[in-house]
């Protein structure tokens, strides 16, 4: 891959979708495209919580 490639970023709401997470990030680095990074963001989901 070129050096010169930009880096593209994916940003990832997950807030109360715990159960999909794993699989939107397959699906994310089955991309043919790199460089990439995930941010991915939760603010206060109450998934998994006691």
């Amino acid at each position: 891959m070129p050096r010169n490639t930009p880096l593209v970023s994916f940003v990832m709401p997950i807030n109360n979708r715990e159960k999909y997470f794993a699989q939107a990030l397959e699906s994310v680095f089955k991309d043919a495209y790199w460089p990439i990074e995930v941010i991915a963001i939760d603010d206060g989901s109450s998934d998994r919580r006691s």
